[in-house]
């Protein structure tokens, strides 16, 4: 039988507590970026794609564990679809549709 190493085991509890604690208020969604819009300032698409993340944040009134989730950017893509998977709420997930750079969001 094989063991599953501490590690990897604590990892897995804290991303089961985590999900649990915001499941009911967030969702994961897949957002595609027009590329042309990436400011030249940004040396890479993740740091463009977390800067987006953060322009989004918004107030969200305290769950009962007292934790505030914000959004989480989960993957970054670059070859054949420009864009991110990130963890949203509702109201961050309208924001974010407003934006000129997004092409569509799942």
């Amino acid at each position: 039988m094989k063991t599953v190493p501490p590690l990897m085991f604590s990892w897995f509890l804290l991303c089961l507590s985590l999900s649990l604690g915001t499941s009911a208020e967030r969702s994961t969604y897949i957002v595609h970026l027009d590329k042309s819009f990436m400011p030249k300032i940004f040396a890479s698409h993740h740091i463009w794609h977390s800067s987006i993340i953060d322009t989004i944040k918004i107030e969200v009134p305290t769950i009962q564990n007292g934790h505030h989730p914000v959004p989480k950017l989960l993957y970054s893509y670059d070859n054949v679809l420009h864009g991110f998977s990130a963890v949203l709420s509702k109201d961050e997930f309208e924001a974010l549709k407003m934006l000129p750079q997004v092409s569509f969001s799942l």
